[in-house]
């Protein structure tokens, strides 16, 4: 590794510097970051083409530029490779310009193509607008068709026509010569070049300059206790479970958004007011979310969470994504609080809160996130004030699911929240986790007055019902005996814009209950 460090990170040190802990550190976390981290002890010389252009890349980026400059950076790669290395480069935050041979990468992967040929740009703009059928039988001598891979102002994709009919194989554009063309116009095609960078303003005075939305940026938020940057908004967001989705709905975020993964059920929709949201974002898929489905969604952030979408069991972590240029956030009701793998780090409510103010301030939205918050406070406040107090306070236990040993909440997973200040004393409080399993005996022993089941997964909410009651150890529960159980949908529960309308409908109901 020395070499690389002497060749990456000599614009950091002075004539007779020697390398530093911190040059090493940048370099690691470049080769890793290229996939690349198990080449470090081989020589250059003995790479193949392929890993000698990762190991390049990874140089560059130990640079810590603010501008990449690169020819052809996909060369000699396979094709998860060229995919991962252009994740990469779109999510580093850095202003990019490429040189691209490939029109299928080039649309899928810049904001801004300029077409050259002869010498001169021919076409300049965004890739759907700049890659049409004409453009590319004019200038490459090819006939083509479009695939929209997205809506109007996402990439496209490029396929060959299926005419003639002989042709059992697929090929790219660049190798489909129009026969009517002269050859000599297929030789300036055949060195025309697709670049894509950064779509930089131009002042009144002709000067380069920026946008409003551009002086925003960078900025920092803090998310599971770690700083982290963005150097510009997020363009094409990954969202996993059905109330992270909705913190972007209700931020206003949806144009932000490549899609969702979520299972079928989404609760009631009919109240919430950023229903609409749905019609306006793909659904990606209701099975578990995994890298392949974010790098074929072309994503540039996922908002998941710990055992939200984030599990390393199945090899889905922050780390693997950012390994492959993709950035992440944490939904904060999931930070882990360093016992293990227990999470939480504050009340629930706070959670939301945090988390609406760090989204606000990336997609430059705060006022929204701060009206957003005012009013949910209220709403809290208000079912607050109605609410049961003192010994009128029933004790409420959460059920989640499970029979040998029940699912349940403690103290920073959202129930505790909602039972606390729906009037209710939340019986497992005391747990210094957010999701977590206890034992029927302590359920017994503490005798809850009311139980909240939480309806979501494949058993329903009356099939836990049936249980519950059925189950002869609780028989002479207080909730049982006197049949005290409310039902609150999944997205109620987990962290999410619903909390404060469930809180209202749990204080409501807890009122009927009260001694």
């Amino acid at each position: 590794m020395a070499e690389i460090v002497a060749m990456g990170r000599m614009p950091h040190q002075g004539p007779m510097a020697r390398t530093t802990d911190e040059d090493r550190r940048r370099c690691e976390e470049a080769l890793t970051g290229v996939g690349a981290a198990h080449l470090a002890e081989r020589g250059f010389l003995t790479l193949s083409g392929g890993e000698r252009q990762r190991v390049l890349i990874a140089r560059a980026l130990a640079q810590e530029p603010r501008v990449l400059v690169l020819d052809e950076p996909t060369n000699h790669l396979d094709i998860a490779h060229q995919l991962e290395i252009l994740a990469l480069v779109r999510g580093s935050g850095l202003t990019v310009l490429t040189a691209l041979h490939d029109l299928n990468l080039a649309a899928l992967h810049c904001d801004l193509v300029h077409v050259i040929a002869g010498g001169r740009i021919v076409a300049s703009g965004a890739p759907y607008d700049v890659l049409t059928t004409e453009l590319l039988a004019e200038v490459f001598g090819v006939r083509a068709h479009r695939v929209a891979t997205r809506d109007r102002r996402a990439p496209t994709a490029l396929r060959p026509p299926a005419d003639p009919p002989h042709h059992h194989l697929l090929r790219s554009p660049a190798t489909m010569p129009n026969p009517t063309r002269p050859a000599a116009l297929l030789l300036a095609a055949a060195l025309a070049l697709t670049g894509c960078g950064a779509d930089v303003t131009t002042q009144a005075d002709g000067k380069e300059g920026s946008t409003e939305a551009d002086r925003h940026y960078p900025v920092t938020v803090e998310n599971c206790g770690e700083k982290r940057t963005y150097a510009k908004a997020p363009q094409r967001v990954v969202t996993n479970d059905v109330g992270i989705t909705e913190i972007m709905f209700a931020l206003g975020l949806e144009n932000h958004m490549a899609g969702y993964v979520m299972p079928d059920d989404k609760g009631d929709m009919t109240s919430v007011p950023w229903k609409d949201g749905y019609k306006k974002t793909k659904w990606l898929s209701k099975e578990r979310i995994n890298k392949e489905l974010v790098l074929d969604a072309n994503a540039d952030l996922v908002f998941a969470g710990w055992n939200y979408g984030f599990n390393e069991g199945e090899g889905f972590t922050p780390a693997e994504l950012k390994r492959v240029g993709v950035d992440s956030y944490l939904l904060s009701e999931s930070c882990r609080n360093g016992q293990g793998k227990a999470r939480g780090v504050m009340p629930p409510l706070d959670a939301l809160y945090t988390d609406l103010r760090n989204l606000g301030k990336i997609f430059d939205v705060e006022d929204r996130a701060e009206s957003l918050i005012t009013s949910f406070r209220k709403e809290v406040a208000d079912a607050q004030a109605k609410a049961p107090k003192g010994d009128d306070r029933p004790r409420v236990f959460l059920y989640d699911d499970g029979k040998d040993k029940p699912l349940t909440s403690g103290a920073y997973a959202g129930p505790h929240d909602i039972i606390t200040k729906a009037g209710g004393d939340h019986i497992m409080k005391d747990l210094k986790d957010s999701w977590t399993t206890v034992g029927w005996e302590t359920v017994v022993d503490r005798d809850p007055e009311v139980i909240v089941i939480n309806n979501y997964g494949d058993t329903t909410a009356d099939q836990k019902r049936a249980f519950l009651k059925s189950y002869k150890p609780l028989a002479n529960v207080s909730a049982i005996k006197n049949d005290r159980i409310v039902v609150l949908d999944y997205v109620d529960l987990v962290e999410s814009p619903r909390n404060p309308a469930a809180i209202s409908s749990l204080a409501e109901d807890l009122r009927k209950f009260a001694r």
